[in-house]
């Protein structure tokens, strides 16, 4: 209900809206319209009270700024009932009439105010150019005449003149929070297009006023109708209780181009018109001196911009070379390392071995088994210097391969016979299926390093009492190998850096399962380097399942 609110009030009120315009004369009159402008503030404070913005004071101004404008529209109805005269001008209605305009001026600039971090010079000059424009186009088409016209006692002047200037003045302020950055929700759209009615209503009005005359209950109340709902509708939106602003850039976006060069040609156009008196041309000839400025300013600040993004790709650059510099350097000291490594590891494990078969004597069951312990520890420092190696290899792109015909499905079998001993210590159970024999061309050793180590770590994360499956078939010319699990699983958020190097899971950190991060990174260079493709899904807490594909023969 909160979220279609906003829709509720536009397909009560619009009906209306429609009597007022169409209907019969029972519906054309001021309660009819004044009711319509109340159901706005009313709108309002209930969008308020509905949505919870975080600083409700711009909406309190807005209703107040319209209680205003309706408090006008009651005494100029209701004028002549009460006084027996007709309404004068100026009267005692333009005071609440020009009220409303300082009131929700001040209330729109909060909202920009909220939208924006930062500095945003930008959308600033951008919308002095606007605002500069249409000011332009007012003065000549709406001021002027007024300025002009020795008919008038100064006090209607004045009156006369203060209405297009104070519709500039909150067209000015809306242009503002329509070109800064900052949420593109509907309650700010609406609340542009609400201002952007009254502008041309006002101007419609200020225009017949000047030449034919302003009936009123014809189609130009629809104008401020318009007002009306749109600014109730902005208020029972959802997103005007957002005011997420942003640091970034204000983009200049060809629509913007377009309404900038627009509002520029003016000054141009209405010099060109010829103005009629000295005055005009004063006005006209500063206006388009500040266009030029503000264009130049603009111009200003593109550089700038342009300027600071080229500073900033050249520090990113040269980041990234470092960066580069530092994982090369990085790679040659893990190479050096493992090379340094392997020929005394190699040593180490050849005199273990012979002290283990009594070569150098017969030993008791307490030094055997202590051996043994170093022999393990040994084999797992030899197996990550061969994996280091490896992975220096695949990064230079020396990967080699010797190819054969083999047959998966008994490669899948021998890794799994390989990974029993462990699987029946840890009490998992051990399913293997194949579908006939799967043929394709691969290097043996390679092939089964990557069947070992998904293998393997199936197993690993599997807890006692588990099962994992081995399988093997053919799909679409294509030979597939699964191993599911019904381990712990990997969550979404971990399963996107699974093929990453040294990556481990936070489940295996925290239960210490023993692992260098690098099985799951070569499984996935083997695969490839053979034109294959490895995935894997998981469940957090229910299993694993990784899948392999190569082209079969």
């Amino acid at each position: 209900m909160r979220e279609r609110a906003w829709w509720l009030f536009l397909v009560v009120t619009a009906p209306i809206v429609g009597l007022h315009l169409f209907g019969p004369a029972a519906f054309q009159s001021g309660p009819t319209f004044n009711g319509i402008g109340l159901s706005a503030v009313v709108a309002i404070l209930v969008g308020v009270r509905l949505h919870r913005p975080s600083n409700p004071t711009p909406w309190y101004l807005f209703a107040g700024g319209l209680a205003l404008f309706i408090a006008g529209d009651v005494i100029a109805y209701n004028y002549e009932r009460f006084a027996g005269g007709p309404l004068p001008f100026p009267s005692i209605a333009d005071v609440p009439y020009l009220g409303f305009f300082p009131v929700v001026v001040v209330g729109i600039l909060l909202l920009i105010r909220q939208r924006n971090r930062g500095r945003d010079r930008a959308s600033l000059i951008d919308s002095l150019i606007i605002a500069t424009g249409l000011g332009l186009l007012s003065w000549v088409f709406l001021v002027a005449p007024y300025a002009h016209d020795g008919t008038l006692s100064m006090p209607e002047r004045l009156t006369a003149m203060a209405y297009p200037l104070m519709d500039l003045l909150l067209l000015a302020v809306a242009v503002r929070l329509a070109v800064s950055r900052g949420n593109r929700g509907r309650s700010y759209s609406l609340t542009i297009m609400s201002v952007a009615a009254l502008f041309a209503t006002d101007a419609a009005y200020g225009w017949l006023q000047l030449h034919a005359g302003y009936q009123p209950g014809g189609l130009l109340d629809g104008g401020w109708l318009v007002f009306y709902l749109l600014w109730g509708a902005a208020a029972l939106h959802p997103s005007m209780a957002v005011a997420d602003g942003t640091a970034e850039p204000t983009p200049l976006t060809r629509t913007r181009l377009l309404v900038l060069a627009l509002a520029t040609c003016v000054a141009p156009v209405t010099g060109l018109l010829g103005p009629t008196t000295t005055s005009d041309r004063v006005v006209v000839a500063g206006a388009a001196i500040v266009l030029f400025s503000l264009v130049l300013l603009r111009m200003v600040d593109l550089v700038q911009r342009q300027e600071a993004g080229v500073a900033r790709q050249r520090a990113l650059e040269a980041t990234t070379d470092r960066l580069l510099q530092l994982d090369r350097q990085r790679d040659q000291f893990i190479t050096t390392v493992s090379h340094e490594l392997r020929t005394p590891l190699t040593s180490i494990h050849g005199y273990l071995e012979l002290l283990i078969e009594d070569q150098a004597g017969e030993l008791g069951d307490e030094q055997r088994h202590f051996l043994a312990v170093a022999e393990r520890n040994t084999d797992r420092l030899r197996r990550l210097v061969d994996d280091l190696l490896l992975v220096s290899e695949i990064d230079a792109g020396k990967l080699k391969l010797e190819l054969n015909n083999l047959d998966l499905g008994a490669l899948a079998r021998e890794s799994l016979e390989s990974a029993r001993p462990q699987a029946e210590v840890s009490g998992i159970i051990l399913d293997f299926s194949a579908h006939g024999p799967l043929w394709l061309n691969g290097d043996r050793m390679r092939l089964r390093q990557l069947l070992d180590n998904i293998i393997s770590n199936a197993v690993k994360f599997t807890p006692r009492g588990g099962r994992v499956a081995v399988r093997t078939s053919q799909s679409n010319g294509s030979a597939l190998l699964e191993v599911e699990d019904t381990g712990m699983g990997i969550p979404a958020n971990e399963q996107e850096h699974l093929f990453e190097r040294f990556f481990r899971t936070q489940a295996a950190e925290d239960s210490a399962i023993q692992g260098s991060g690098l099985g799951l990174a070569i499984s996935q260079a083997i695969a490839q380097a053979h034109g294959g493709l490895i995935d894997v899904t998981s469940q957090d807490g229910v299993g694993t399942t990784f899948r392999v594909a190569f082209a079969a023969n």
